[in-house]
């Protein structure tokens, strides 16, 4: 597994070479938006100095980059080390922890900028897609399989041994979960492209088993985050808003964005911040949760900058 896993590594890594093309190389640009500028740089670059906050984004195999937040400005990128990153998620210290999907060892916690990591979670041999950070109690909980199902392993303050909960079989995995601010946890679990199902997971706060939530119509979505009082659930060029009441989901609102992604994040409840266009090559921000034509884009950095995976904003910790 191991083989396989460097072998597929390498000819990401050989096709991302061949790429033509300046470093700096600008996506679509509409004329009408703020479009902030960034220089095309190399791996491992950082500006130095203390930071507000961070805006970070993923891109395969391994690259982490940094914006400051709302600005637009660039701030640095980095190598995470995990194969394949494609999870970020933030504490309320500004914390950033890093999961990948082909690392099958560990988690990378960082610091509010910093590109190095500052902690090493085990990950007990499984592969990872996503994870969230419970605000009540520090708790770090990640999205995983093991080849044969689909586990939320839940670290105590985001460290030591986890415990595994099983998320229900469905006819889809688990994507991307996140905790409100009870403490309860939600996954979601909608099916692929050609399932009608779309489910959403709930672990109760305190609880040891996931109970299934059945939707009043049929959406399908990528990333959750809870805001203050739903459930923003992220669809291709619409956020959905969802209440959950008892062992249903309910859809009581929709916010379109044009040429938006269905992986998205949503900042103090007023800013959309999803990868811009098909080519995902570019951020854009929209107005929450009016929607409609992009307000920022932010530009493509460099030639890795593509195929964006994760999008999260990390709050300085004294804000």
């Amino acid at each position: 597994m191991n083989l396989i896993r460097i072998a597929r590594a390498l000819a990401y890594l050989l096709g991302v070479l061949t790429i033509t093309g300046c470093a700096s190389a600008p996506g679509v640009t509409p004329s009408s938006p703020h479009t902030a500028a960034a220089p095309g740089v190399g791996r491992g670059h950082r500006a130095s100095g203390s930071y507000g906050d961070l805006l970070y984004v993923s891109a395969p195999p391994d690259w982490i980059y940094m914006f400051e937040y709302p600005s637009g400005t660039f701030v640095g990128d980095f190598v995470a080390k995990v194969v394949y990153v494609s999870g970020l998620c933030t504490d309320t210290s500004g914390d950033v922890y890093v999961v990948g999907y082909e690392d099958y060892t560990t988690i990378l916690k960082y610091a509010h900028g910093a590109t190095e990591p500052t902690s090493t979670i085990n990950l007990y041999g499984y592969d990872a897609r996503s994870c969230a950070v419970d605000p009540t109690t520090g708790n770090l909980a990640v999205y995983a399989t093991p080849g044969d199902g689909e586990v939320i392993a839940i670290y105590p303050q985001g460290s030591g041994t986890p415990t595994f909960y099983t998320v229900p079989d469905t006819l889809a995995p688990a994507l991307y979960c996140t905790y409100d601010d009870s403490g309860n946890l939600f996954a979601d679990i909608t099916g692929y492209k050609n399932s009608p199902t779309f489910e959403i997971a709930e672990l109760p706060a305190g609880g040891s088993t996931f109970s299934i939530l059945k939707p009043n119509r049929h959406i399908r979505i990528e990333t959750l985050q809870w805001l203050p009082s739903y459930l923003a659930a992220a669809g291709k060029g619409v956020i959905y808003h969802l209440v959950v009441s008892g062992s249903s989901v309910r859809v009581i609102g929709e916010t379109k964005a044009k040429q938006a992604r269905d992986i998205a994040w949503i900042q103090d409840s007023d800013v959309l911040i999803t990868p811009y266009g098909d080519a995902r090559t570019e951020l854009g921000y929209w107005d929450y949760p009016k929607g409609g034509k992009v307000t920022k884009i932010i530009q493509r950095v460099n030639k890795y900058f593509r195929d964006l995976k994760s999008v999260v904003v990390s709050t300085a910790e004294s804000r």
